[in-house]
């Protein structure tokens, strides 16, 4: 069928107006994208300057305080044996502005001075083991200090770790950060060595021996370095932070802008070493200032041309719109027409039950799988006559009633001529012609028919179940109420455990009754755990035990090890043992033997059992797992039962990952094999050697 002229133009038109729409979002994107990476490329870069202006501040004012010390040392080395206190005074006070503190400490043998302990001011200070003392000599700071004079810094042991460091290497050292008595806050406090010049200094040794004293500082990060920071223009846009690498308690040196900080992964983070005291320079971006790396300009590009692309394909479909409205309605009409037969094809080839089409003359013109399979014509289905598919009476049924909006019971012929139960309704109709036609839909009955048959042979397997067991007990209830048995308590003993016993079989009725509910319904639990198998079996020979010796049978086991175990729920697997043991037990003839079989192949170990009965009929076979199945269903059956211990057992045998099978092999009874999967499997069989009758329920070999 060629394609309308109009239907090809909208096409075209569709692909035109696609790459237009395409085209303007890439373009868009593109220049967006491009601006977009221009702001934060300059972002970046701003903000890396004004970072690297604060490292260098950082760095300059460090670099100044070393200077200054030094000064302070060439000073003091300068005048020997020792600067005067004015002279010190003096020179010290210049230095003020960059340091809290300036002290002059000459080291001296234990005991050759009276220096006033350190721990006088510092509580809980315990004195260092050092055999010198390090008194100070000279101190100068922005607050009155001379009440320090004299006092021994030995004590202190970050002090003192950082002069004898000093003094080995020759260098200015820092201290760990101490808590400052004067200044009531953290400081750090570094030493410069002062050596004597008349000796040489170029060893460790030669140091401690040319050692005239340290001169000392002590100064605040806080309070030398934020002030710098603040004053620069554009302070407010950063947040710095400097952090001891040492002092892991305590890491923090000096924060500033820290509570505006933004905490994504822009940073500048540099290591310093200031004077021996390594040290981590953190510059983050504030918030504000992170804020502040994109503009506007980037999405209003992206949406403008946006906008325009949005406009111009606007004019676009305006024009081919009217186009489009000549043809829409009639397409919408053939879509709806197509839609409605599709679906109503699908659902009649997907019916579960049988629906035909026939014709005005009673012929079939089409049908659905589910019509081929009810009735199984091979030569087909398609232009028979209808009723040829039904019996005589019921085709005759069919022409007198088929007009009736009510279904009608007949029968139809199947495969082979099988006469099949089915309800069937014909509804007349016309085509868009005028010609009449009929729609005929057939329900098999088969599966009410066996649900009928199922719940009459349950409610005569049950009330013959019930009313053995109920006779019973009543008769014993009444006995013992008349009170003829009062003068013979024996026997009135022996009627109570006769209803007892019966009572027990009503138990043991109903609980088969809801353990076959809970398993269709997938709502039985189990408790799995390791097993023996052995000890499972004996403890189900032994249930079974009364039985045995009621009908004079004999065990003829093959020996088990110990070290078979099964991972089972075990009351429900000696449940499963029961129930097979018993229904052996109630078709084997007297006198006769179960046999017990097993074998494992160190993954799955099956368990048979096999009786000397008369067998399993070979129709029942297929069967003998439904639920209420029986090969005598009436209610005047020798043996009892309700037709749901197997049931049962194959569904507890199925949840524990193992399975239950039947066989009856000609002349040798019923055969029922359980496997389930090992867990811990024997390391070898047990010996193939003759079975063994046993009268007691031990398995060992």
């Amino acid at each position: 069928m060629r394609t309308p002229r109009w239907l090809r133009f909208h096409a075209l038109h569709n692909r035109l107006q696609l790459v237009l729409l395409l085209g303007g979002f890439l373009l868009s994107t593109f220049l967006a994208g491009f601006v977009w990476q221009k702001q934060q490329d300059s972002w970046v870069q701003r903000f890396e300057v004004g970072a690297e202006r604060r490292e260098d501040v950082i760095r300059e004012a460090l670099e100044q305080r070393l200077e200054s010390l030094g000064d302070i040392g060439r000073f003091v080395s300068a005048s020997e044996p020792g600067p005067s206190p004015e002279a010190f005074k003096h020179f010290a006070t210049s230095k003020l502005d960059v340091f809290h503190s300036v002290y002059w400490t000459v080291p001296q043998p234990a005991g050759s001075h009276d220096a006033q302990p350190y721990h006088d001011m510092t509580p809980g200070c315990i004195p260092s083991t050092t055999r010198w003392h390090y008194p100070i000599v000279h101190i100068v700071g922005r607050v009155p200090t001379d009440h320090l004079l004299g006092l021994d810094l030995r004590c202190d042991d970050q002090r003192l770790v950082a002069m004898l460091q000093a003094q080995d290497s020759g260098r200015v050292r820092a201290s760990s950060q101490v808590q400052s008595v004067l200044l009531k806050t953290r400081i750090i406090a570094l030493f410069q060595p002062v050596y004597r010049r008349d000796v040489p200094v170029e060893t460790a040794a030669q140091r401690q021996l040319a050692l005239r004293g340290f001169v000392a500082v002590s100064l605040a990060a806080r309070e030398m370095l934020a002030p710098l920071l603040q004053d620069l223009p554009d302070a407010v846009d950063y947040s710095v932070s400097l952090d001891s690498l040492r002092d892991t308690l305590t890491p923090g040196l000096m924060q500033v802008n820290q509570q505006n900080a933004h905490a994504g992964e822009v940073m500048r983070r540099v290591r310093l070493d200031f004077a021996g005291h390594p040290m981590q320079l953190t510059i983050r971006p504030s918030e504000t200032f992170w804020a502040s790396r994109h503009t506007l300009s980037a999405p209003a590009l992206w949406l403008a041309g946006m906008a325009f692309t949005a406009l111009l394909m606007a004019w676009m479909h305006s024009q081919n719109r009217r186009r489009e409205q000549a043809e829409l309605l009639a397409i919408t009409r053939n879509d709806d027409l197509i839609d409605r037969e599709a679906r109503l094809s699908a659902l009649i080839q997907h019916a579960p039950i049988a629906i035909m089409r026939c014709s005005q003359d009673g012929r079939i013109l089409d049908a659905n799988p589910a019509a081929y399979a009810l009735f199984q014509h091979d030569d087909g289905l398609v232009g028979k006559i209808f009723l040829s598919l039904f019996t005589t009476w019921s085709a005759q049924s069919f022409r007198e009633r088929w007009q009736q909006p009510s279904w009608l019971e007949l029968e139809a012929l199947g495969g082979e001529s099988e006469h099949l139960p089915v309800l069937v309704r014909a509804l007349s109709m016309r085509q868009a012609n005028g010609e009449p036609y009929a729609w005929t839909m057939i329900e098999d009955l088969r599966a009410v028919r066996h649900n009928e048959r199922l719940k009459r042979e349950f409610v005569a397997t049950v009330s013959h179940e019930l009313r053995t067991p109920l006779t019973a007990i009543r008769g014993a209830v009444e006995m013992v109420a008349s009170g003829l048995l009062d003068d013979h308590p024996d026997d009135r003993r022996a009627m109570m455990n006769m209803a007892s016993e019966n009572a027990q079989v009503l138990t043991g009725l109903i609980n088969d009754l809801l353990d076959i509910e809970r398993l269709e319904l997938g709502k039985l639990s189990l408790r799995l755990s390791t097993q023996s198998l052995r000890e499972s079996l004996e403890a189900a020979m032994s249930l079974a035990r009364p039985q045995m010796l009621t009908r004079q049978l004999h065990w003829d086991v093959q020996p088990m090890p110990d070290n078979l175990f099964v991972e089972v729920d075990p009351d429900r697997l000696i449940q499963v043992l029961r129930n097979l043991f018993s229904n052996a037990i109630k078709f084997s003839p007297v006198g006769g033997q179960l046999h017990l079989r097993w074998h494992c192949d160190g993954e799955r170990v099956s368990l048979t059992l096999r009786d000397d009965g008369p067998g399993i009929p070979p129709e029942f076979l297929p069967r003998l797992f439904q639920r209420f199945a029986q090969a005598d269903a009436s209610d005047t059956r020798e043996r009892g039962g309700t037709g749901l211990g197997l049931a049962i057992s194959r569904g507890l045998m199925e949840r524990m990952d193992g399975t239950l099978t039947a066989a009856s092999p000609a002349g040798s009874g019923a055969q029922f094999t359980l496997t389930l999967p090992c867990r811990h499997p024997a390391t070898q069989e047990a010996p193939a050697q003759e079975s063994q009758h046993v009268s007691t329920t031990r398995l060992a070999g």
